[in-house]
């Protein structure tokens, strides 16, 4: 975003050279970023599958989508935000990296990754004016959702306190929350917005 300019910007599990133009577009593109809302993802984003049934292939993939991507993708401009003084990051998680099930353990690390590198980079660009936040939701009535549990999805509305999924415009909400000036205090912070999934859970 950048002078009342709104971009969205495909790439492909991370990949260096996509990124590397981004870094290379100058006063006209990468510099000008003030807000980063990195929302990286592909189809499936998610495998139901036990740990001896994920290989090497499958993990990596997680990996490089949900850990790797946005890393690289912070990399390439929040420099920029940095020189300004001034910037706003939101990564998204998933309340997966907080609630352990029998199956993908793959998808859960990729996103705690999401969170400790939240916490990392508010303290690394907090000085220079950048806050760095995350929200991590629960389950969501998506089209990816939808492909995956087909006549199934009714499942994700009992799996919280709420008694329904989310929708996205209210993770949506929560991000035009985190990247506004009502939140300027905000920073290494996620916020979940889960419907209370993560309320069950002891301790």
């Amino acid at each position: 975003m950048c002078g009342g300019c709104l971009s969205a910007v495909g790439l492909f599990r991370g990949d260096r050279l996509s990124l590397g133009g981004l870094r290379d577009t100058g006063e006209e593109g990468a510099q000008l970023v003030g807000v980063l809302v990195a929302q990286i993802g592909e189809e499936p984003c998610f495998e139901f599958a036990p740990t001896a049934a994920t290989d090497a292939a499958s993990f990596d993939r997680h990996i490089a989508v949900n850990t790797r991507a946005p890393f690289l993708l912070v990399g390439a401009l929040a420099p920029g935000m940095v020189r300004r003084g001034q910037g706003s990051i939101v990564l998204v998680g998933s309340s997966a990296a907080r609630m352990p099930a029998p199956v993908g353990a793959a998808y859960g690390a990729s996103k705690a990754g999401v969170e400790i590198l939240t916490r990392y980079w508010a303290t690394e660009f907090g000085p220079s004016g950048v806050r760095v936040n995350a929200v991590s939701p629960g389950p969501v009535h998506t089209e990816g959702t939808s492909a995956m549990l087909g006549e199934h999805t009714a499942v994700l509305d009992r799996t919280n306190a709420r008694g329904r999924a989310g929708d996205p415009n209210e993770i949506a909400d929560i991000v035009s929350f985190l990247v506004g000036p009502a939140s300027s205090y905000v920073n290494g912070s996620i916020l979940f917005a889960d419907g209370g999934e993560l309320s069950a859970l002891p301790g």
